[in-house]
């Protein structure tokens, strides 16, 4: 390849500059764009070691690759799905409401699970004040490690309709994208019986998110090869992309009610609504930026020490990034010993709708002979969630109980951590 002369360079100069965000106080989200930026472009997929007519080929924009822009949303949209399933502590005290021929009775039971929801609610003038630290590594996409994910971004269909024509559209960019999105949630919440039926709550969460790791991209081409890294003087077909980057800020807020229905022998019922607010930054990955609704019914029953609980019920997101989800939950709490609770739960969420992207999406090339290449060698699955949970709450006789959970999950499904622990204290008085 030979130095782009100076007209052609001035070019491709202004579109470089014209792509690329400003330099500024960036957020997480063009902080992701890095990790496929790859030589000094600046530019998600731009090939500046290519002469300036194919350098801008694998551009993801609306107008230009839709595939590929599909693509880096598919995994960005990932991101956004985990910060948007952060676990919430339940607000249960070390006590219940029932109502005895129409009467209210504080029941001492268990010290309530610690996810799932039991139907019982506080009590009228009640007050529960907790807070909770959630952290989790998030480095499995479907189901794989990260570091073996192959990413296939194809060429701009520039000549002829269909793939492959000119020959130098069956080249691929392969990014290996070996990086971890960190999650450290410390979350204030509060609940409050406003009646002896219907409390009122809060959670207020404060995220630490932070994105580290590398991508090595890897061109596969056609000969003469068109398509290079690093500069025209030096063209390369692998490099190297690397971020490190974190944001601390506010996250969504929920607002919460339940109210209790009446009860039939050991069963209880109530109904869970929860409004989630906007107010994390969504170019940080502190929130999805829309206004989310959960509702969800409840029921538990209690033998003993022993209490049941299942909810369900309907997610409805906002945007048009991410679907619809319809809720399950069942666990159990046991009062294992006066000062020991032990609680689990099985939690899923199964999506509404075709999904916003598949990771296994393909395309075809039409010449010079008929293939198929998958996008990535990511399993072709649903976003759809299932996660067990198991904690222990230790509580005293004066209202202090503290706890600690793990949450993991039991189905490969979107971007997910192994594990998501859970430390907190709370007081009910």
């Amino acid at each position: 390849m030979t130095r782009a002369p100076l007209g052609r360079s001035l070019l491709y100069g202004y579109l470089v500059v014209a792509l690329a965000r400003p330099c500024g106080a960036q957020s997480l989200r063009s902080r992701f764009n890095e990790l496929f930026v790859f030589g000094d472009c600046g530019v998600p997929l731009c090939l500046s070691g290519s002469d300036p007519i194919h350098a801008l080929h694998f551009i993801p924009s609306s107008d230009s690759n839709v595939i590929t822009l599909g693509l880096l949303q598919g995994l960005r949209s990932s991101i956004v799905t985990s910060v948007s399933n952060i676990p919430a502590s339940a607000g249960s005290g070390g006590a219940a409401v029932v109502f005895v021929q129409g009467l209210p009775v504080t029941t001492p039971i268990s010290s309530g699970p610690v996810l799932g929801e039991r139907a019982p609610t506080l009590g009228r003038h009640r007050l529960l004040l907790g807070v909770n630290v959630t952290g989790g590594r998030f480095d499995r996409l479907n189901g794989i490690p990260l570091k073996v994910v192959r990413l296939n971004f194809v060429h701009q269909d520039i000549g002829n309709p269909g793939l492959g024509d000119p020959q130098f559209e069956n080249d691929v960019i392969t990014v290996t994208p070996d990086f971890h999105f960190s999650l450290l949630a410390t979350s204030l919440f509060a609940t409050y019986g406003l009646t002896s039926v219907l409390d009122f709550g809060v959670i207020i969460p404060v995220i630490r998110a932070s994105l580290h790791g590398r991508s090595i991209g890897v061109i596969t081409c056609t000969n003469p090869c068109l398509h290079a890294f690093g500069t025209p003087a030096a063209p390369q077909l692998e490099d190297t992309a690397r971020v490190d980057a974190s944001a601390t800020g506010l996250g969504d807020v929920t607002l919460r009610t339940k109210l209790a229905l009446p009860s039939r022998g050991r069963w209880n019922f109530a109904l869970l609504a929860e409004a989630r607010l906007p107010t994390g930054r969504e170019k940080d990955f502190m929130g999805d930026g829309h206004f989310d609704l959960r509702a969800q019914a409840i029921t538990s029953a209690t033998w003993g020490v022993f209490t049941g609980h299942a909810n369900g019920g309907y997610f409805a997101r906002g945007g048009s990034e991410l679907n619809d989800a319809v809720l399950a939950t069942v666990g159990f709490d046991v009062l294992a010993l006066p000062w020991l609770t032990v609680a689990g739960d099985v939690a899923s969420q199964w999506q509404i709708g075709q999904e916003v992207f598949s990771f296994g999406t393909s395309v075809s090339y039409l010449y010079p002979v008929a293939r198929t290449i998958s996008l990535a060698n990511v399993p072709d699955r649903r976003d759809d969630r299932l996660d067990g949970s198991l904690g222990i709450k230790l509580s005293n006789n004066r209202g202090l109980t503290g706890l600690a959970n793990l949450y993991f999950p039991l189905r490969g499904a979107g971007l997910q951590a192994p594990l998501i622990w859970t430390l907190g204290a709370q007081y009910d008085f």
